[in-house]
């Protein structure tokens, strides 16, 4: 009998722990990613990672930070081949730059999303991420 009543609780807690976790709503997208390089149409990088840029998406929602600086948040849309951001901080146009955006709303080609790499394109404009 009391095997029995183990095996029940056991059992018991399983579901309870199972049932309780919750998948990424975007998959891999989710999380927080660094961005590594900006590289431009001529090839040249306008970004490196010791710039300690970051972008973070969860559920339907944008962070973009500087270390030591102010964060933007807004609302981006995930389809699985396209990004695309709205950010309803106001940035100014070079602050946009510096993140690798063209204006407050932008969007993007994914070229690579996987566990640890992120590759985004726009125009000819490559952003190169690695997962944080």
């Amino acid at each position: 009998m009391r095997k029995i009543q183990i095996a029940g609780l056991l059992s018991f807690l399983l579901v309870i722990v199972f049932a309780c976790g919750k998948n990424p709503e975007n998959g891999k997208l989710d999380g927080m990613w660094q961005l590594t390089e900006i590289e431009s149409a001529q090839g040249v990088s306008v970004a490196k990672k010791s710039d300690r840029i970051y972008y973070s998406f969860q559920l339907h929602v944008v962070e973009l930070r500087r270390i030591g600086f102010r964060e933007y948040r807004g609302h981006f849309n995930y389809t699985g081949d396209s990004l695309s951001l709205q950010i309803s901080d106001y940035m100014t146009k070079d602050t946009c730059a510096f993140f690798g955006l063209k204006s407050m709303n932008d969007r993007f080609a994914i070229e690579l999303l996987t566990g640890s790499n992120m590759m985004l394109r726009r125009d000819s404009v490559r952003l190169k991420f690695r997962k944080f």
